[in-house]
């Protein structure tokens, strides 16, 4: 069975042996032991991190989506992109969008409507006080409020209305501000036929988040609506057109010609009205218009008529307008 020794001397070799192979033994199960424990703590460690991989993704994922919430991330997939797209472009704040176009364009926008409707009701009353306002104006004296009264009573005793108002703009150099064309039509009491009328003026959003008429333009400004009017050909043919339109006009009613004409030389305010009213009876009326010529001739007009200094400043007179309107000119005078 085992191995047969013959003194003590081998018995003691024989366990010596036996206690080195159990060492050796021992130590190559330890090892083992380690290798295996190695083992197992690194593929533990492979399958954290594998399993971590999706947590993170999840995780980045809604950081982005807590992030666009804020309106701070960026959007995730094309169609977001589309939506975020359309409405900075239509937003009105976003004003370097509105900058890049800068083409004329009627603008049609309710309010800035209502304020023009307020303008012009407040001229045939000779609302003062409500053309101050709409204007900013807070310096003038008695002298001259009540000069410009006066003017727009003696405008009012001629024109019944203003009609067909159109309102085109582009942004203008500063924040919340605007160049705004106007395109309308005088109707007078004693003509058939309505005058077609331009105006431009530059209007800003005030304090109180309201419009308002910048009755003093900085040079800034001035040369702005200067250089667009002369550099963009959209504005040259909508005077044009208007200028056009009154030269119908006034071709085709010898009365409204009168009254055009003591607008222009500023008649109506060094004679009587009886007296141009006069003149206007002498032209017989029928329902064709009018059926005999006078000898009134028409204004002739200066570049065209629709880029002449005649002024529509609405609020300070004595001190110059800052609009400019044509076709017909209210007032030489700036009321």
């Amino acid at each position: 069975m085992g191995k047969i020794v013959d003194n003590l001397d081998d018995v003691a070799k024989l366990l010596s042996k036996k206690s080195e192979q159990k060492i050796i033994l021992k130590k190559r199960n330890q090892s083992q032991r380690i290798l295996r424990n190695k083992r197992n703590k690194r593929e533990h460690n492979e399958d954290r991190k594998i399993m971590l991989i999706p947590v993170l993704i999840i995780v980045l994922i809604l950081l982005i989506k807590f992030l666009e919430a804020l309106g701070l991330g960026v959007p995730l997939t094309p169609k977001n992109k589309i939506i975020a797209s359309a409405s900075e472009m239509q937003s009105p704040s976003n004003l370097e969008e509105e900058k890049k176009d800068d083409s004329l364009k009627e603008y049609n926008d309710d309010v800035l409507e209502k304020f023009f409707r307020e303008y012009f009701q407040a001229k045939l009353t000779a609302d003062v006080d409500t053309l101050y306002r709409l204007s900013g104006v807070t310096n003038q004296s008695t002298e001259q409020t009540n000069k410009l009264k006066a003017q727009l009573k003696t405008q009012s005793g001629y024109i019944e209305a203003y009609e067909d108002i159109k309102t085109y703009a582009v942004p203008g150099i500063g924040e919340n501000e605007k160049l705004v064309f106007l395109q309308y039509k005088v109707r007078f009491r004693r003509a058939k036929t309505a005058a077609p009328a331009i105006m431009y003026c530059y209007i800003k959003v005030n304090e109180a988040n309201a419009f308002e008429l910048v009755e003093n333009k900085t040079p800034e400004q001035t040369k702005f609506v200067h250089e667009y009017i002369q550099t963009h050909d959209e504005v040259k043919d909508l005077i044009q057109a208007v200028d056009s339109q009154l030269l119908e006009a006034l071709s085709s009613d010898s009365r409204l010609a009168v009254l055009y004409d003591a607008f222009q030389t500023g008649r109506i305010y060094t004679e009587d009205q009886a007296s141009i009213d006069s003149e206007v009876s002498l032209i017989e009326m029928d329902d064709n218009g009018p059926t005999e010529e006078t000898s009134a001739s028409v204004p002739e007009t200066t570049d065209g008529g629709s880029t002449g200094e005649s002024t529509e400043s609405p609020a300070t007179e004595a001190s110059g307008g800052q609009e400019g309107e044509t076709a017909p000119s209210e007032s030489n005078e700036g009321a």
